[in-house]
């Protein structure tokens, strides 16, 4: 259980850097090419802030959750071998021999 939870966080915090950079790159392409196509300053001066505040807050995406997702993988880290688990396969005593060297029983 612990490894899944610490895999979904994983791919939680990869998905979520690579989706805001993609969309902070196209964000920005689409307004330069905008710009470069009609050089009008007026389109300048009315998007401008708008495009600032929506990369600031793909940034924000971008950074925050690869940091909460890596908090969030210690805790699970730190608290998993606090919570007692059921053994349900029987206590096996030889448990770090691989299953071709264990005899047969």
């Amino acid at each position: 259980m612990e490894a899944a939870i610490l895999a979904w966080l994983q791919g939680v915090a990869i998905r979520a850097f690579g989706l805001s950079l993609f969309l902070i790159l196209a964000i920005d392409g689409a307004f330069a090419i905008v710009l470069f196509a009609t050089r009008d300053r007026s389109v300048v001066n009315r998007w401008t802030s708008r495009v600032l505040a929506a990369n600031l807050v793909l940034a924000s995406t971008g950074i925050g959750v690869p940091v909460l997702a890596l908090g969030s993988r210690l805790v699970v880290r730190a608290v998993a071998p606090l919570i007692p688990t059921l053994n349900t396969f029987g206590d096996d005593e030889d448990d770090d021999d691989p299953p071709s060297a264990r005899p047969m029983k």
